[in-house]
């Protein structure tokens, strides 16, 4: 028995038998479906999913182009060779004890994981065959990230209820989305009285020395946070190479003690009027795709409407 993912997202499973050899060819029967062995090969390499087979000795002995793309290896990397030399890092994980599991109690099992070396999210089907494992998978890190986004703003709403103070709603919006996000760093920023410089509401771990070294920000001093604050528009920085290119005085201040590698910040704006300002530091280059920039402005909202 065969599982295909069609084009529109449906799964349809197919009944596959086979006959004697006949004239040294084998022919396989499906239900509805007369092809050779070659013929089903060709469908597999062209499915949308992921579709690889392991021997017995954990070997890729066959796997389709979407493995390679999902995977971020060449096939010529992946066939022939042992899948926990090829991926070290799964070596017991998720994939490792799922896989595992399959093999020990020959029987199929389903799971959804994390890649610990791409960082994508897959639901994967796997299969005992023979000695070995047919596994058939599908990415779905947009989904798992939806859900992590509103599992996130929910869990904001339900502790922001609570926070009394300014100092506690920095706090929560720290502690909470950092972790969340994935970032080492988070600081919370008010605007003075006087509207001409920053003073750190809140800050976490290495950024506590920021905010202990440099108290009052100047809004014009060419920083990102400032910036964001004094335009009223977020930035996003993707890499060091951006950062020391766009504010190398931040970096020249800042990096020695926060070691950033991407940065997010967000003005906040409460009735059309900027009040401060949020960041976080990443310590790994990344990019912001829109999703990001979604929930990232979502959290500047509550946190925002939490200060009034």
């Amino acid at each position: 028995q065969a599982r295909f993912r069609n084009s529109n997202g449906s799964y349809g499973c197919f009944l596959i038998t086979g006959t004697p050899p006949l004239d040294g060819c084998r022919v396989v029967t499906c239900a509805g479906l007369s092809t050779t062995v070659d013929h089903l090969k060709e469908v597999l390499h062209t499915i949308v999913d992921g579709y690889f087979v392991l021997d017995g000795d954990w070997r890729f002995i066959e796997a389709n182009p979407a493995t390679s793309d999902f995977l971020q290896r060449p096939l010529d990397e992946l066939l022939g060779n042992n899948v926990w030399e090829v991926f070290p890092k799964a070596v017991g994980k998720d994939f490792w004890y799922y896989y595992h599991q399959a093999i020990a109690e020959q029987r199929s099992v389903h799971f959804e994981a994390e890649s610990a070396t791409t960082r994508r999210w897959f639901e994967v089907h796997v299969y005992p065959y023979r000695q070995g494992l047919e596994v058939y998978f599908r990415e779905i890190s947009l989904r798992k990230r939806a859900e992590a986004r509103l599992s996130l703003l929910q869990e904001l709403t339900a502790a922001l209820s609570s926070a009394l103070t300014t100092e506690q709603v920095a706090e929560v919006i720290i502690e909470r989305a950092r972790v969340a996000l994935g970032a080492h760093i988070g600081v919370v920023a008010l605007l003075t009285e006087d509207r001409t410089a920053l003073t750190t509401l809140n800050a976490w771990q290495r950024a506590e020395l920021i905010a202990d070294e440099h108290p009052r920000i100047p809004l014009d001093r060419p920083w990102p946070l400032p910036e964001a604050v004094r335009t009223g528009q977020p930035i996003w920085i993707e890499s060091f190479e951006e950062y020391a290119e766009r504010y190398p005085d931040a970096v020249a201040v800042l990096q020695p003690g926060t070691e950033s590698q991407a940065l997010a910040c967000l003005p906040l704006v409460l009735d059309s009027q900027i009040i401060g300002g949020l960041a976080f530091s990443f310590p790994h280059a990344r990019s912001f795709i829109s999703e990001d920039h979604d929930q990232l402005l979502a959290i500047a909202h509550y946190c925002t409407q939490a200060l009034e």
